[in-house]
């Protein structure tokens, strides 16, 4: 073999190299810069530190930089990627290479945003690489939350010193994502239904104490339904918009055996039940356990339907509530909040009612705290929702229920100008307190 056919040979399989990274989806090897003043195609920057495309990659011709600066406290090279792909478990690999690290960390970045912000995160900070190393392989592991909307592959330097970063991998589940196709993606049938944008066509003006009974009851019902019901819980209902469907007849119920009978068909009407494996019953010595002494007090049929709905509830995702990440609060998502109605109709206040009794009776876990029974409150409000003859008076009613679980965090934010306006904007020039029971000025403004 001639000494040119051998000289040729790096440069053929770097030249292949170079074109198999170009072919790739994602621009994981800095290799696609179509503009050679900027960084390479489709990634951009995050903090003050200097970055830029450098010659010594670990493969392929090129790498990215990061250089430290005086002023900054960061940099970082990111790259976003829709998140519409199925999985569950995120992996990035990458290799870095780093110098006179000090002050601070490198390492690679992965983090995961929703429409609210971050929902996953993971640096390599707690590995505290420092000083001077040559090119490494490293990794970071996350969860695929729901509900993500972007993936960001990064590299990113923190205190003193320089950084290089070549050949990103993302895998999705152990799969290379250049390899995966785009999940496909349906609509929930609950955002389809549109039925009642513009009001719930109900007049609930006439309130019987026999039709105030019966309100209690479905809103127990629907709120029941609404966190426990599978087919509820996957979104193949607007379960507000159903509401005011079942109520055109349910209304209208003459004696408790036809309106017990109407809740069963409604039942029965949703997506069958499947039979549950993992619904167990709940620790004999959970602080909190579910109340469902309502349903006990129900005739033998409602009862045994309701109970069945429990035995074979909703496990893991659910439309209408998900955990906060690394905090565990529960996130009350796709609830409309009807901003075109300041002053809803009957059949929306009533549902405004409904909504937050529920959540704070299944989620709320300073309930049993409160000075007033939490059981009871869905009755009083009943009329005082539905009797709220202008928009301050609705304002004041929410306000009204909000008030009593007794939580200084809970308040109308948002949507209470009638009642700023009722206050007024003018107020005494000084600072009040209670010193031993007598009100004292205690400042002046």
């Amino acid at each position: 073999m001639s000494y040119e056919k051998l000289y040729c040979i790096p440069f053929l399989v770097a030249a292949f190299h170079c074109q198999a990274q170009n072919d790739d989806k994602f621009n994981f090897g800095f290799e696609s810069q179509k503009d050679k003043s900027s960084l390479s195609d489709g990634w951009f920057k995050w903090g003050d530190y200097n970055l830029a495309i450098d010659s010594l990659a670990y493969s392929g011709i090129n790498a990215v930089k990061i250089t430290a600066t005086g002023s900054g406290k960061f940099g970082c090279i990111a790259y976003p990627i829709p998140a519409i792909y199925s999985g569950k478990t995120l992996k990035l690999e990458g290799y870095m290479k780093i110098k006179n690290v000090k002050n601070g960390f490198a390492g690679l970045l992965l983090r995961i945003d929703g429409k609210e912000g971050i929902l996953a995160f993971a640096n390599m900070d707690d590995q505290q690489i420092e000083g001077t190393k040559d090119w490494q392989k490293y990794s970071i592991t996350l969860n695929y939350p729901q509900k993500s909307e972007t993936i960001y592959v990064a590299g990113i330097l923190s205190g003193k010193g320089e950084a290089w970063f070549d050949d990103f991998n993302l895998t999705i589940d152990g799969e290379n994502i250049e390899t995966l196709t785009e999940a496909e993606i349906e609509e929930p049938k609950a955002i389809l239904d549109t039925a009642f944008d513009k009001g719930s066509l109900l007049d609930l003006s006439i309130l019987t104490a026999e039709k105030t009974d019966d309100l209690e009851l479905l809103g127990r019902v629907w709120g029941f339904l609404k966190y426990h019901h599978p087919g509820i819980a996957k979104g193949n209902y607007n379960w507000d918009y159903e509401l005011f469907r079942f109520l055109t007849t349910y209304i209208k119920a003459e004696n408790e055996a036809d309106r017990n009978k109407l809740i069963i068909d409604w039942i029965d009407s949703l997506n069958p039940l499947e039979n549950c494996t993992e619904c167990k019953e709940t620790d004999e010595n959970a602080l909190i356990k579910p109340d469902l002494n309502w349903i006990q007090n129900q005739d033998s049929a409602l009862k045994d339907k309701l109970l069945s709905v429990y035995n074979n509830r909703s496990q893991g995702q659910h439309y209408y509530i998900e955990l906060t990440p690394s905090v565990g609060n529960p996130d009350f998502i796709n609830e409309n909040s009807y901003e075109n109605m300041p002053y809803p109709d009957d059949g929306f206040r009533l549902l405004s009612l409904f909504r937050y009794w529920n959540m704070i009776n299944y989620f709320f876990p300073y309930k049993h705290l409160m000075d007033a029974d939490w059981n009871i409150k869905l009755k009083e409000y009943i009329p005082v929702f539905l009797d709220a003859k202008n928009e301050l008076e609705y304002e004041l009613a929410a306000l009204q229920l909000i008030s009593d679980i007794q939580d200084t965090h809970a308040n109308i934010w948002g949507g209470g100008d009638k009642i700023d306006a009722w206050k007024g904007s003018n107020f005494p020039p000084i600072n009040l307190r209670f010193i031993e029971n007598k009100l004292v000025v205690a400042d002046f403004l």
